[in-house]
């Protein structure tokens, strides 16, 4: 169940479906006020044109995967905009219109799958305020974007305070572009797939400090030269820490960088590089402006050229890879191109099994594997 973030006295619950008081979701916007909670039941909602909502600290709840709301007629204009602020909940729904948000110090997104655009529109437009030392953070979590086509940017998320995302999916198309005027407080990227991209499944053009962690990086890249890697781009100034750990890059990508290229601060621990490809005569997984700050305990294995490389395009010093480096096969129980059916976990005997730091334990008490 799926419960809003805020109430008040006079919020209310706004029933939406056959048989209930608001037959139709532009019949439940035009009654919403501030605290409401729409409740999408079952079905397919029918919505057209553009709806504008001038409300704070609104939940737009549905039932599940079989609440679908639907352009009507298909391909007619159909645009969300909400114009309040506070915090923005949507959860449970297949969602067919573009979302547009303005003001909102706080959006979660959580179990919504997307037609083609309708979260990019959530996050480009919106503007986030600071709310205090603890930043508030989007939290975009278990967000299916597979319905997105082509090279289409899914998350552009622009002027931000602070970015989470956890345990979504990226698959074919779009991708999440973290492209802030001024520097961010956070952007975390957990436990998510990037799958298929024509170009960086991650871009972060600044921040205040990124942590991207136990992510799948699969077939991006393409050797596009519309970017600077195959499946991750971090840009910004030197003092802010790059810390990527704990994923799995396999099969990108790219002219220069299949992998990973960052600027300054990189961290680079217990992280998989396997079966990159490369158009270019001199590739590097992972390329730097400058040697990383910490890369040890990775795994290497089927590169398409140098592990590390720093000092950009023409002048790339090859960097040692760490003194716990693992140059083996990593064994995945199912190393696949298709998301779908792949499993980066690791097969009894992988040399990753207990190869990271042992100042970093797992659950059974040994040292930490490399990789997911």
């Amino acid at each position: 169940m799926f419960l809003p973030l805020f109430s008040t006295a006079m919020a209310a619950t706004l029933d939406v479906g056959a048989g209930h008081p608001y037959p139709t979701l532009a019949d439940a916007f035009a009654a919403a006020t501030s605290g409401d909670v729409i409740a999408l039941h079952a079905g397919d909602h029918e919505l057209d044109g553009d709806h504008t909502l001038l409300v704070d600290n609104l939940t737009v709840r549905g039932e599940g995967r079989d609440v679908t709301v639907v352009r009507a007629p298909v391909g007619s204009t159909c645009t969300v905009a909400l114009a309040g602020a506070g915090t923005l909940e949507m959860a449970g729904l297949d969602l067919g219109c573009d979302l547009q948000a303005s003001q909102f110090a706080k959006a979660v997104v959580s179990e919504v799958t997307l037609g083609q655009s309708a979260l990019w529109w959530l996050v480009d437009r919106a503007t986030f305020t600071d709310v205090g030392a603890d930043p508030e953070f989007i939290d975009v979590g278990r967000v299916d974007v597979s319905a997105l086509v082509g090279s289409l940017t899914a998350i552009n998320y622009n002027r931000s305070l602070a970015l989470r995302m956890s345990g979504s999916r990226f698959v074919d198309g779009g991708r999440l572009w973290v492209q802030a005027l001024g520097p961010v407080g956070r952007v975390e990227v957990h436990d998510s797939w990037f799958c298929g991209a024509a170009a960086s499944e991650i871009r972060v053009d600044q921040a205040g400090s990124v942590l991207v962690e136990g992510n799948r990086f699969v077939g991006n890249g393409g050797g596009s030269v519309f970017s600077a890697a195959g499946a991750l781009e971090l840009f910004g100034p030197p003092s802010v820490p790059l810390h990527v750990t704990g994923n799995v890059f396999y099969g990108n990508d790219h002219e220069e960088n299949p992998s990973l290229h960052a600027d300054y601060t990189l961290l680079l621990d217990h992280n998989i590089f396997a079966r990159s490809t490369s158009t270019g005569a001199f590739p590097d997984e992972v390329g730097t402006l400058a040697a990383p700050a910490r890369a040890d305990h990775n795994l290497w294995f089927d590169l398409a050229g140098n592990a590390i490389a720093s000092g950009g395009p023409g002048g790339n010093t090859v960097e040692p890879v760490g003194a716990h480096m693992v140059l083996a096969d990593p064994m995945f129980v199912n190393p696949s191109l298709d998301c779908d059916v792949a499993d980066f976990g690791l097969l009894p005997g992988s040399p990753a099994i207990d190869a990271g730091h042992p100042s970093q334990l797992d659950a059974d008490g040994t040292a930490r594997d490399i990789g997911l």
